[in-house]
């Protein structure tokens, strides 16, 4: 490439120089010409200049496209420098570029629109790629559950005062964080706000606890590199020592020259000595393998521990926050300031006796805040929780055990109460997607349930093991006709069924334990020697023995009516 001179021309860009031999004199050639080289007058030619042209050129052109607002954008590298997956394209030259400007299909044109399709393949290929592998992250790390913040004392705050539109700001604002504390105190399982302020407590102690325990190993870790320098100083240095302390130093100046080459040595050793000796007071030098021990075992504990610091940091600042909201929802901040213990207050409210006898609030969380019954509507949430619970522990021990329906079902009614058991089982029945529970559906749905989900909290019970809810449902529905039969209800024909079986049941259960208690007693009457004799016969000289009709244990359990036998007929004997 030819220079540009100082007016405008172009330069030469190369010009010959004469080889010169050892002595300097020019070498002639058998022409008669003299040998010569080819010498550039500059490094236009050269393949870096021209990748920093490239770039200088990019780089221009980049910044008047991002000045006139394009989001275009000109990389002068290739693609595989890029790291790009396109294939590259291939030169038209002048022919056929003029071809196909005029709309005539060439070659080398088709060639490069086959490599443009590919390119949009391989583009959307890799979209997919990119979305399939979002998903994945997505399900292996998903979101956490939003966190409640805390909630504005509306009635106190003077900016609410002043801004209606911000008071009703704030009180949507509540809403929503109180349903988030809600539903963290339902995933958590606290049963009260006593139970809640003492997880706070745990939480803030563990992060306390944490925290000096990082701190500990950190002074411990710095005394152990300390030994572990003072003990790798000691063995690098203990020869120079050991030969300047020694006896074969006749002359001081050959000792006073000894110390002054090797001075750091020595005087590392001293000080290695006096902090193992001295400071620390240990006897030997300890052991650098152990020591290497102590201390990978000390790093991981605490890279441990400060993996799981910022957990629990946040594990005690939502407590902190969900305790603040809970004590403003139950206003204890108010009673508080009227000298009451507001977790005694609320003790004196929950359930004492019987379970059974506490009654299901059916109102939403909204309409029992509205109406000052928050209390009763977390101690019916918790009592909710406990009864499902129950209900899984019943199932599967009827599962593994092979026990009764019915007898599972009144255990649990007697304990809970039968409209707190079908309040729990509907729950269960609403916010089941699969077709286990699709017979009771319609029996589910006759159970008003508040329609916020906050209301309707997810019991888990199990995929493997709802099959064997139908069954507990349905004896929990004929007691419930039961329970409403006794009560002078009227009951559907199905219910009548249901409960006339019921009794059928129970009718034979009476009757079979009768038998069996009149063989206990038979046996029990019977003396011991003719129990023995009867042993020892044989089944040929054996007789059974007399038994009394009301000895006798009846044959068929289930009552019968007999059909009247027809009169006999008179037989009259009138001699010869």
């Amino acid at each position: 490439m030819r220079p540009l001179e100082k007016d405008g021309t172009f330069g030469a860009k190369s010009r010959m120089e004469y080889i010169l031999d050892n002595n300097g004199e020019k070498i002639k050639l058998p022409s008669g010409r003299y040998k010569t080289k080819k010498v550039t007058i500059t490094d236009w030619d050269d393949r870096g200049n021209a990748e920093i042209w490239r770039k200088g050129w990019a780089d221009t052109l980049n910044k008047h496209l991002k000045h006139f607002n394009h989001e275009e954008q000109v990389d002068h590298r290739s693609y595989e420098r890029q790291g790009l997956e396109i294939l590259p394209t291939i030169h038209l030259g002048a022919t056929a570029h003029a071809l196909e400007q005029k709309g005539i299909h060439t070659e080398r044109g088709d060639i490069n629109r086959a490599i443009i399709a590919e390119n949009e393949r391989i583009k959307n290929i890799n979209k997919e790629i990119r979305k399939a592998k979002k998903e994945k992250y997505e399900i292996l790390n998903p979101p956490p559950p939003p966190k409640p913040q805390f909630l504005i004392d509306v009635e106190n705050s003077i900016k609410a005062k002043e801004s209606p539109g911000y008071e009703h700001w704030c009180r949507i604002f509540n809403i929503q964080q109180m349903a988030k504390t809600l539903i963290f105190i339902q995933e958590n399982g606290y049963t009260d706000i006593k139970s809640l302020q003492t997880a706070h407590q745990n939480a803030s102690n563990d992060v306390t606890n944490t925290q000096n325990r990082i701190t500990e190993i950190k002074g411990e870790l710095k005394t152990l590199r300390k030994q572990k320098e003072a003990t790798e100083t000691y063995r690098r240095t203990v020869d120079t020592w050991k030969e300047y302390n020694s006896n074969k130093w006749w002359r001081q100046s050959s000792k006073d020259k000894f110390y002054e080459e090797n001075k750091a040595d020595i005087e590392a050793y001293k000080s290695a000595r006096d902090y193992i000796y001295t400071e620390l007071k240990l006897e030997k030098f300890p052991s650098l393998k152990k020591l290497s021990g102590e201390i990978s075992t000390l790093t991981a504990e605490q890279k441990e521990l400060e993996k799981a610091l910022p957990t629990a940091r946040q594990k005690a600042n939502s407590l902190n926050v969900v305790t603040h909201n809970a004590r403003m929802i139950l206003g204890y901040n108010k009673l508080e300031q009227q000298h009451i213990d507001p977790i005694a207050s609320v003790q004196d409210r929950r359930y004492t006796n019987n379970i059974a006898d506490v009654p299901v609030c059916k109102s939403s969380f909204v309409a029992a805040r509205k109406a000052g019954e928050t209390p009763q509507y977390f101690q019916n949430l918790y009592l909710n929780k406990e009864c499902a619970e129950a209900i899984k522990s019943a199932v599967d021990m009827q599962m593994a055990m092979n026990k009764n329906e019915m007898e599972t079902a009144t255990r649990i009614i007697e304990t809970y109460g039968i409209e707190r058991v079908k309040w729990v089982l509907a729950t269960i029945i609403a916010n089941d997607t699969s077709e286990n529970f699709a017979p009771h559906k319609e029996w589910a749905v006759k159970i008003k349930l508040p329609n916020e989900p906050i209301d309707k909290p997810v019991f888990e019970i199990g995929d493997g093991k709802k099959k064997y809810y139908p069954n507990f449902i349905r004896a929990v529905q004929i007691k419930d006709a039961e329970i409403r039969y006794n009560k002078g209800e009227k009951l559907s024909h199905e219910d009548n069924m249901a409960v006339a079986k019921l009794k059928a049941d129970a009718h034979n259960k009476r009757n079979e334990e009768r038998r069996e208690q009149t063989v206990v007693a038979h046996e029990l009457t019977t003396p011991t020697a003719y129990r023995s004799q009867a042993a020892h016969s044989t089944p040929s000289q054996q007789k059974p023995a007399q038994q009394s009709p009301q000895q006798q244990a009846p044959q068929n359990t289930t009552p019968t009516i007999e059909a009247p036998s027809p009169p006999k007929k008179k037989v009259y004997n009138r001699g010869r």
